[in-house]
């Protein structure tokens, strides 16, 4: 209420254009692949990375992780134990109106409808978070809740 009574313009879609901006494909994200049932995801992160889990709505034993890498300047990674999919928003230009999903840029299609919104496959092993990234991973089965985590200065 407060952002409409002093008019300022903070709405998921541009007002003149009424694309999408990027927190509009976040929040889209989020709804298609993070439960209600909050967990526990065990994991210390680095400073500035925040990691959260939820159950996937409708998909029992299914577990999205959520990894956010707030930190402008330096990556970091995380030793996953088991494949999963992998949705990873960045954006070149922090500011910028355009937002890409795994390096392609999200819009809408010709015809005005959403995009297909698919993840990439995942191997276990060392996954690395760039400076500025969000990123989800789809684990269809149960997750196994046992992951390391190390800092990395950018290179």
């Amino acid at each position: 209420m407060h952002n409409t009574l002093a008019a300022s313009d903070y709405g998921l879609l541009d007002q003149n254009t009424f694309q999408p901006r990027p927190n509009y494909w976040a929040s889209l994200l989020w709804h298609k692949l993070m439960g209600t049932t909050v967990l526990d995801p065990q994991v210390s992160a680095a400073p500035n990375a925040y990691v959260y889990a939820q159950c996937i709505e409708g998909r029992r034993g299914g577990v999205t992780l959520l990894v956010i890498n707030a930190d402008r300047q330096r990556s970091f990674e995380l030793n996953l134990p088991t494949a999963s999919e992998r949705y990873t928003l960045t954006a070149k230009q922090l500011e910028g109106a355009t937002i890409e999903l795994n390096g392609r840029p999200l819009r809408l299609t010709s015809s005005g409808d959403l995009p297909q919104l698919n993840g990439e496959s995942v191997n276990a092993g060392h996954v690395i978070f760039a400076p500025t990234s969000i990123t989800y991973f789809k684990y269809r089965q149960r997750w196994p809740c046992q992951l390391s985590v190390a800092s990395r200065e950018r290179y």
